[in-house]
């Protein structure tokens, strides 16, 4: 498979200023060149970093460090997974600021919103138009976890991320509501996937199922 995964700038492009942000040969090179799975990764990119300014903005006005923290890390470690370079250092800085001074300033915030709104604009240009995600069926107890199909599930996500497989991704958005009411062990699996940390989630697997098992 050619690294040209996704659509380069054209010359009408170039002509109209259209400067790409994003590296897709360096980014394919994390996914093993998996066309599928780069795809995937950058939809899933854009479903869940799309409010990630604001996020961060939010945090800030609020004094919340850590929160901010979390953001700018989470964001730093996905933009390096898809070659999203300059949004990784502008991440980087406000991520080694919260850490060293509890605090970034304007100029830092704003870096930070551009490069993240570029990226996202970039994929909207080169991505197939995106689907609705998954809805529950009408009537379902949205935050009550149905131990037994939850772990089944889990299952189900362990095989795919053993296979490399890019419906892993998908899998997650499916049952992201189960996994997060489990507690500390499906927040540190939704944090792995969310950064694109496939090894790290299926290091983070065994504790959910452990949890999940004794409700069966």
């Amino acid at each position: 498979m050619s690294a040209e995964i996704v659509a380069r700038p054209s010359n009408n492009d170039a002509a109209n200023g259209f400067e790409s942000v994003l590296d897709s040969g360096a980014g394919a090179v994390n996914f093993q060149n998996d066309e599928e799975l780069y795809l995937k990764a950058l939809s899933y990119f854009m479903r869940n970093h799309a409010a990630d300014s604001a996020a961060l903005s939010a945090a800030l006005e609020a004094g919340d460090a850590q929160r901010a923290y979390r953001v700018a890390h989470t964001v730093k470690s996905s933009a390096a997974t898809i070659g999203a370079e300059r949004l990784r250092g502008a991440a980087l800085t406000i991520e080694t600021k919260l850490a060293n001074a509890g605090g970034c300033d304007a100029q830092d915030l704003y870096r930070f919103e551009t490069e993240l709104s570029l990226v996202l604009n970039e994929l909207e240009r080169i991505l197939p138009p995106q689907g609705a995600p998954p809805q529950a069926a009408e009537g379902d107890a949205k935050n009550v976890i149905d131990a037994e199909k939850t772990l089944a599930r889990l299952k189900e996500l362990e095989s795919l991320l053993n296979a490399g497989s890019a419906d892993s991704l998908v899998l997650l958005e499916e049952i992201k509501d189960s996994v997060a009411a489990a507690g500390a062990a499906g927040t540190k699996l939704i944090s792995r996937m969310e950064d694109l940390d496939f090894s790290g989630a299926l290091k983070a697997l065994p504790a959910l199922m452990d949890a999940a098992a004794p409700c069966v």
